[in-house]
């Protein structure tokens, strides 16, 4: 059985890559990679006016990092 949680509740504090490395150390087999938290500051954050590829590198280094 693999346990699961989302990035969305530690990625504020700690980084996309925090999170997913701190959920990754308390034993986590499995993550929901969230976006959740850049929605809600849409309009002060720079993360949605990227390129697709940029989205789409972002999300391959976030896969290895869970690696």
């Amino acid at each position: 059985m693999l346990l699961s949680c989302s990035t969305q509740d530690f990625a504020p504090r700690h980084g996309d890559e925090g999170a997913v490395r701190l959920l990754g150390e308390a034993g986590f087999g499995a993550l929901d990679f969230n976006l959740n938290h850049y929605k809600v500051r849409e309009t002060l954050d720079p993360f949605w006016t990227v390129s697709y590829e940029d989205l789409k590198e972002y999300a391959v280094k976030m896969k290895k990092v869970a690696k």
